[in-house]
């Protein structure tokens, strides 16, 4: 009994070793695949060139809108931030005109009077 499960755990540690060195062997293969899989990309790439030029154009075009609408968003919003200073700046000024004019009106005084 003893002995079969010796040569059970031989066995097993045998097969470990082996698939051990067969994945690294693997391995290296995958990275020579790799190294020539970045030839590939120097060699000039031919594409239907109507399509991929007008999906181009649309994309552009599409993010050149929307960068276009963002920028009017931000100026109105400046002009827009802008107007409510000047109603407020206007409004400090009506109320510093009007208490003036009430001064002027109760310190005059009536000749004679």
């Amino acid at each position: 009994m003893f002995s079969i499960t010796k040569k059970l755990t031989l066995s097993t540690f045998f097969l470990l070793i082996v698939s051990l060195y067969f994945s690294e062997i693997l391995a290296f293969n995958d990275k020579n695949l790799i190294g020539h899989s970045f030839n590939l990309k120097e060699v000039p790439v031919i594409l239907n060139n109507e399509i991929d030029n007008h999906i181009l154009k649309k994309r552009q075009r599409r993010n050149r809108r929307r960068r276009n609408r963002r920028h009017l968003e931000n100026r109105i919003n400046n002009i827009n931030a802008l107007i409510v200073q000047l109603t407020i700046q206007v409004q400090a000024l009506q109320q510093q005109l009007s208490s003036r004019a009430e001064l002027l009106t109760t310190t005059t005084t009536m000749p004679g009077g």
